[in-house]
């Protein structure tokens, strides 16, 4: 969706895009290939726009969780390997993605981030429901609801 569509909307809060495997037309740096939002006991504290591979700040003492969002179509999703490799290099918690359309919930180990996929509002035809996620953060804590319309 072209940033000027998006502008239109006059939306109260702020949104943010990574880019697809299907976004070649777009330019490179918009929207950027990955993100880092490092999330404060009183909301987001920064976005951090990232290429493909690019280091990411250090993670502040006041941010109780960082949050990757990537396509996924890079690290191979929906395999989780290369996905939470990158995620410990940019000291994140919690990785969201959507390349494969469908709807994933993994904790892993102990040290492992949870990785989330929202699955997709947009579904083919006759491959299932629509779902998405209410992602809630309470310090540590972290709360995942599927929605199923």
């Amino acid at each position: 969706m072209p940033a000027a569509a998006l502008e239109e909307l006059n939306l109260p809060e702020p949104i943010y895009l990574v880019h697809g495997n299907n976004d070649a037309a777009l330019a490179p740096s918009q929207p950027a290939d990955e993100l880092a939002i490092d999330v404060a006991p009183d909301g987001i504290a920064a976005v951090h726009e990232l290429a493909y591979h690019e280091a990411a700040p250090t993670r502040g003492a006041r941010v109780s969780h960082r949050i990757m969002v990537t396509h996924g179509h890079t690290y191979r999703a929906p395999r989780l390997v290369r996905l939470r490799q990158r995620a410990a290099t940019l000291d994140a918690d919690i990785v969201v993605y959507g390349h494969s359309h469908r709807w994933q919930e993994d904790a892993g180990g102990p040290s492992d981030a949870l990785v989330l996929n929202s699955g997709t509002l947009m579904p083919k035809p006759g491959s299932g429901r629509c779902t998405f996620m209410l992602l809630g953060l309470d310090g540590k804590g972290v709360h995942v609801d599927k929605v199923v319309l």
